[in-house]
């Protein structure tokens, strides 16, 4: 997995809108048009825009599907950076501790490198 450093934020600010940048990054998408399509569901749900109750009902509701964690064999979670080199065709945003992320086609795109960290549940199309 290669890393590569992006920032769809307009104003190229590192704050904590790792959801909204997964997001557009994975949609190509503008990063205020997420932003206010995630604040409108949380209105909505009476959430946060970030909280994972508000980007998975985006998420599902913009084509993509929720996979379960991905293991090793013997059972032991896999980094992210295993699962995206297994997987060097796919476009996912996937969770890590307290982060979302995007990987396409092998390549992490997000402001820090966090491939070295455990994979959760991610989301394909």
């Amino acid at each position: 997995m290669r890393f590569i450093k992006s920032n769809p934020h307009p104003k190229g600010k590192k704050i904590g809108d790792c959801v909204i940048r997964a997001i557009a990054i994975a949609e190509a998408k503008r990063w205020i048009d997420v932003y206010k399509e995630l604040c409108e569901i949380g209105a909505n749900v009476y959430n946060l825009p970030n909280s994972k109750d508000v980007y998975e009902i985006y998420l599902l509701k913009n084509g993509w599907t929720k996979q379960r964690m991905p293991r090793h064999a013997n059972d032991k979670r896999m980094k992210l950076s295993e699962f995206a080199d297994k997987n060097p065709n796919k476009l996912f945003i996937a969770s890590v501790v307290k982060h979302l992320t995007v990987v396409d086609c092998g390549r992490l795109l997000d402001i820090w490198d966090c491939g070295s960290k455990c994979i959760g549940n991610y989301f394909t199309k």
